[in-house]
């Protein structure tokens, strides 16, 4: 998925307000927050297979004389499969690699909320994507989520309107572009 994509996909943080800096930002933190919680899933996921990994190899050595690499194997499929549903970097694979075992039940309400089509599988994205909605659903109603919102728009506000001060004091310090980051 590219960042066109992602940008598209970012609605539930554009909320219902005619500041178009305020949306950007809030689609920018919500991309921001589905990128940290897809890497805690990765990282809790490689934690765990790690020493998995070396007790299948184990005990396939010492018990599994036929087919040593037999529970190797299916923790190799679990690893692609589960590199597929947390989708790390947006880059769906929808036709790549078997489906992922899921609750047909819960497939359908994730897939259903989020309106995909139900011939792909379900990736962490749709569960994301969900959870937008659900916010934006209690953005509108008012109430928390909402003051929540102001209240953090107001300090970003404050924040760039003090970067901005500290830019026209010192030019020269904001020389950097996005060559300089290649």
């Amino acid at each position: 998925m590219s960042d066109r994509d992602t940008d598209n996909k970012d609605s539930a943080f554009q909320a219902d307000t005619e500041d178009t800096a305020s949306n950007t930002h809030w689609a920018l933190i919500g991309r921001l927050i589905t990128f940290q919680f897809k890497l805690a899933m990765d990282g809790l996921r490689d934690l765990l297979l790690s020493p998995v990994s070396i007790g299948f190899v184990l005990y396939g050595i010492l018990v599994q004389r036929e087919q040593p690499d037999k529970y190797f194997r299916r923790l190799m499929r679990f690893g692609r499969d589960s590199d597929h549903f947390i989708n790390l970097f947006g880059e769906k694979q929808e036709t790549l690699g078997p489906k992922p075992d899921i609750d047909e039940i819960d497939k359908e309400m994730v897939l259903s909320s989020a309106n995909v089509a139900d011939s792909r599988t379900v990736t962490s994205d749709d569960y994301v994507k969900k959870l937008e909605s659900l916010i934006l659903s209690e953005y509108k109603k008012g109430g928390f989520i909402t003051e929540l919102k102001h209240g953090t728009d107001g300090i970003l506000e404050k924040l760039q309107s003090k970067a901005e001060r500290r830019r026209r004091k010192n030019p020269e310090t904001d020389q950097s572009t996005d060559s300089d980051l290649k």
